[in-house]
Parts: C-alpha cells; structure tokens; sequence
C-alpha cells in the first residue's frame, strides 16, 4: 500500500475521517488517491484525540515510511484540525477543500430546521455558483446574487457563510485551482470508501466492536482487498485480457478506459477543424485554434507544458479537441509530441504497482487475528487471482495465535 501512496500519491492525497468504527470514540482516518480503477484507499491511522497535534504525528510516520514523500495537493474536508496538521508536516503542500464534503456541509446546515431557510435547494444553487466560478469576476457575480437574495437577510445564514465560508474561499473556489496542474475535484468515491469500510469489514457478530477487531479488519482485510481490487481492475483495462477495437488509436492503448473514451469523444469533436482553423504561433509548439462559437476568437494550444485557454481543458486536464485538431492537422505535432512527463502520468496509465505482502507488514507491527472478508466482497478477487496462499497463511498464523493467547490465562505474574 505504500508503493500506492507515492506512487499515486504525488499529486493529490485525500485525507477523510470515518467515525462509529469501534465502540470506542477514536476516528480513523483514510488516505485516499486516485488511480486509473477510481478511488482506493492507499493508508489509514487512529487517533486518540481529532486535533492537529495528534493528525500531524500520524502524518509525520507516513512522511517518513515514504522518505519524506510530500503530495503537491492534500484535499480534506472543512476540519481546521486537519488543515493544520497538514501544513505542519507538508509545508511545501497546498491545501484545498473537497468539493463532496463542502456541499454536503452546505446541504445539512441549509436543511437544519432552527436556521429558517425557506427553499434550501434554491439556496445551495446560489452558493454552489460561488464554488464554480472560473474567474474573479464570476465569482464577483455569483457573490452579489446571494447577498441580493431573500437568504442574506436571514441574520443566521449571513453569519454563517461569512465566518465559516468567504474568509477561506481560496481553499474552495474553483478558480483559485486553475493555475494547478491536477485535477482537485471529487465526487462521492471517498464516501464509498467509508461506506464499504463500515458495511463490509467493522461488524462483528458479537456487537461489540473493539479496537483489536477494528485493526485487524482494516490490515488483515480492508487494505489487501482494496489492493486486489485495484490490481484486478487494472489488469481488465490492459490489452493483456482484452484486444482493443480497431478504432481506439495505438496511443491510448494500455491507458485508464476512462481517460480512452475522454479521448475519443474529443477526437471525434476535433473533426469539425480544417487546417485553415489553426494558426502556428512564434513559440515552438503553441497554436492558435479557432473557436467554433466566436470567430473572433481563438484558444491557444501549447505542447510543451501542456495547456489550453479552453474550459475543458481546465476542468479536465486532458488534451482536448483543440489539441486533437492540431494533432490530426498539423505534421510532426502528435500526442507523442507531448512531455514524456505528462503522457507518462500515473493518473493516466496503466502501470500496476508491485504486489505488497500485507501479512509480513502485519507480523511485524502486531498479532491479529485473522479476518474473513465477506464473501460478496472478494468473490471477484479471488476468481481473478486464484491463488488462496497468502490467505491459508494468515488463517495457520491466526490459529496459532489463538492457542498461545488462550495459554496466557495461566501466565498470571509472568
């Protein structure tokens, strides 16, 4: 799991606390990246208290497990504690909120009977117009909306978006993250992530829940398994189980199909271009592609960073259709031609990580019990790898252990 944390990591790590995990009130925290099969879970902790000092310790084991590994992006929920402790530990990172969690934030409170808000979706569309602004003028626009509506009068609401909200917008404006080269938005996979935690691996038959139990369910069962899942959905997008059609170009083989049907749809919108379309720029590989809206109008094209002046572009990060033309238009300017950093991307490629041994990683913190994931869950994974070693290990080990913790009943004073 660690060869997962830096290797997809670098870019963007997500940090979300999971509670009611135990019968205990300690929250566990998820270390989430992105990978080309969605989003997994790369490392977890508990801590005793949720405050920086305790957040920023944990943070700091991971650091050095990964020789000072420090993501460029840590995405959080709206938690100071968090805020703090990253900053404490990754000076060189920068911070940014999660969209899921911040809309969710918005929608509880808006929905909270005491705060008075009459028509709460209307008031949400109204702030989520803030959060999508791609300019400070936009921003500007959607601002003076709210404050013009019947909810700024509402002495609560003002209150609360001015306090909690408009003095940290930096951390969850969209244009502010504009001038980043990774994508920082996330839909509702952290939460899965959470939901199949609790579902599927923190029950005990026993209804008790201890922190013994919570351990061994996240080591012994939670992360292998998200890391068999990961391996198994990579290997299904390789060209190792499946040829891919005609129409999908070379390039794209062995690449995420999410970012394959990206491509393709701007590929296909690219085909409206003409040569007379593109205009060479004075700066070796920068174009000027028409605009198909505006004919006054022309978004820039340059390879070497990459960028484009167009929406998609900065939504996405991905080369799009203005690319795409310049690729089918201009000779000598392809995909390939694009820095190998950018095409080589973990994010974009295939490239699966080794395989770690979770059951060596395990003897060597603590014993633990054996864990039995739900057969629901793992009945891919094992149809996939079909190779039980590791498991009947664990379980021999499991056994013994339970025989020599039965002998400590007779070890009183020892």
């Amino acid at each position: 799991m660690n060869t997962m944390l830096l290797k997809y990591g670098s870019a963007v790590v997500c940090l979300d606390a999971t509670h009611k995990t135990s019968d205990y009130a300690l929250p566990l925290f998820l270390l989430v990246v992105k990978t080309p099969s969605g989003y997994a879970a790369a490392g977890t902790f508990i801590v005793q208290f949720e405050t920086s000092f305790c957040i920023a310790e944990a943070l700091n084991i991971f650091k050095q497990w990964g020789n000072n590994f420090s993501p460029q992006y840590w995405m959080v929920d709206y938690s100071n504690a968090e805020i703090s402790a990253i900053r404490q530990v990754f000076v060189n990172s920068r911070v940014t909120i999660c969209d899921f969690h911040r809309i969710q934030a918005w929608q509880r409170w808006l929905r909270r009977k005491e705060n008075n808000i009459s028509h709460p979706e209307h008031a949400l569309q109204l702030m989520k117009r803030l959060g999508s602004a791609l300019n400070e003028g936009e921003f500007e626009k959607a601002l003076k909306d709210l404050v013009s509506s019947e909810y700024w009068n509402n002495e609560k609401f003002r209150s609360y978006f001015e306090t909690v909200w408009l003095g940290v917008k930096e951390l969850w404006v969209m244009f502010h993250r504009l001038e980043f080269d990774v994508v920082l938005t996330t839909n509702n996979g952290i939460e899965a992530q959470n939901r199949v935690l609790k579902a599927h691996y923190v029950k005990s038959a026993s209804g008790k829940r201890s922190l013994t139990s919570l351990i061994a369910a996240v080591v012994c069962g939670y992360l292998p398994d998200n890391e068999k899942k990961f391996h198994e959905s990579t290997m299904r997008q390789s060209s190792l189980y499946r040829q891919y059609k005609d129409a999908v170009p070379a390039f794209l083989h062995n690449r995420p199909h999410s970012f394959i049907r990206h491509m393709l749809r701007r590929l296909v919108n690219a085909e409206e271009y003409t040569r007379s379309d593109i205009r060479e720029l004075p700066t070796e590989g920068a174009f000027a592609v028409q605009s198909e809206r505006d004919d006054d109008e022309a978004h820039t094209v340059e390879f070497c960073k990459p960028l484009c002046t167009c929406p998609d572009f900065a939504k996405h990060k991905y080369p799009c259709k203005h690319f795409c033309a310049v690729f089918k238009h201009i000779s000598g300017w392809s995909f390939a031609s694009l820095p190998d950093s950018y095409r080589n991307r973990p994010e974009i490629t295939l490239g699966s990580c080794p395989p770690s041994d979770t059951s060596s990683d395990v003897l060597d913190l603590v014993e633990l019990p054996v864990f039995e994931a739900p057969q629901q869950a793992l009945h891919s994974e094992r149809e996939a790898l079909g190779n039980p070693a590791a498991s009947v290990l664990r379980k021999a080990i499991a056994e013994e252990w339970e025989k020599c913790s039965s002998l400590l009943h007779y070890c009183h004073g020892r």
